[in-house]
């Protein structure tokens, strides 16, 4: 079995609008809603569950989802969500419900790339050049090095259960999940994936009108 854990339940304060972004609509449809209809739109291929972490007094009715609430950080809401996991679930992807452009091939990817890694994300490569200011001192980053990730975050249930366990008083105030495995790299293997520029993070109107 496969989980897939919705990460819906930020408020969206930056975004100035009156509701929290998810809940916004793109031609008739809220961002929340595209969201999960992707993922539900798999349910031919795998045996997976949908777990949203969203606002209680905001979870619509679908058939076959499991909604939790949220918390007070991106990981405290992830960890509610990962505590509502089927324990025979051996995938779990997380996905953020403002990325309502996630393709179906890069989903796909992932789950078949944790066959043979502990954790797997889309990456992109940024188009600028890249600075970075240390100590007042402005230096240049070679930008081929540099990776923009994206989610869904993909890892199997062992690998995370293992390194939480290492490290869980300080994992709280981790903003992703992936960077658990790539600060313990001696203690598991990670896979890059080239992810899509359409794969945006709703965060302000701008990418609301891409979208």
């Amino acid at each position: 079995m496969i989980s897939i854990i919705i990460l819906g339940g930020g408020v969206g304060s930056r975004f100035g609008a009156t509701i929290p972004k998810q809940f916004i609509t793109i031609a008739g449809k809220k961002i929340i809603d595209i969201t999960i209809e992707k993922f539900l739109s798999l349910r031919n291929k795998y045996e997976l569950e949908i777990i949203v972490v969203s606002h209680p007094s905001r979870n619509d009715s679908y058939p076959g989802v499991k909604f939790v609430p949220g918390s007070t950080s991106r990981f405290n809401s992830f960890f509610n969500g990962y505590c509502a996991t089927n324990p025979k679930s051996h995938k779990i992807l997380v996905h953020d419900a403002v990325r309502p452009l996630i393709s179906e091939d890069i989903i796909i990817r992932l789950i078949n790339e944790l066959d043979r890694y502990d954790a797997a994300i889309p990456i992109i490569k940024p188009y600028s050049s890249t600075v970075i200011e240390i100590e007042g001192k402005i230096q240049n980053i070679d930008r081929d090095a540099i990776n923009m990730t994206q989610t869904p975050e993909a890892f199997t249930r062992s690998s995370f259960s293992k390194l939480y366990d290492i490290e869980a008083p300080s994992s709280n105030d981790r903003t992703s999940i992936f960077s658990l495995f790539v600060d313990n790299q001696d203690k598991c293997s990670i896979k890059l994936i080239p992810g899509s520029q359409d794969n945006i993070k709703i965060t302000n109107k701008y990418n609301l009108d891409l979208a």
